[in-house]
């Protein structure tokens, strides 16, 4: 998935495309950072999560200018040791969708 800024007549546009038939986008959820005294206020952030034949990881994307430009998408989520304590690497990776809640302030 690559976002891609478009101007047309004045406006912007994001274009998503993923070209990878096996992968599925889902769950989008877009918030903003509205708390006077944050260092990040009017930051926008975007998350969805990619459903692969592996994972679904949670993928992340900000914008820092009102959503005219976005960072390029990462990977957000992941194991934590702690938490799972499962035999084997990525067996707590299946993430069934992003929750702007969960995010860090």
């Amino acid at each position: 998935m690559a976002p891609h800024n478009i101007a047309s007549a004045g406006r912007n546009y994001i274009v998503v495309e993923d070209n990878n038939a096996p992968v599925f986008h889902d769950k989008p959820f877009i918030t903003a950072d509205a708390y006077p005294g944050s260092p990040n206020r009017d930051n926008v952030y975007a998350t969805w999560t990619v459903f692969n034949t592996i994972a679904s990881p949670i993928y992340g994307s900000m914008s820092t200018d009102h959503g005219r430009t976005w960072s390029t998408p990462a990977a957000i989520s992941g194991s934590n040791v702690t938490l799972c304590t499962a035999p084997h690497a990525g067996a707590c990776d299946f993430d069934q969708g992003s929750d702007r809640r969960g995010a860090k302030q």
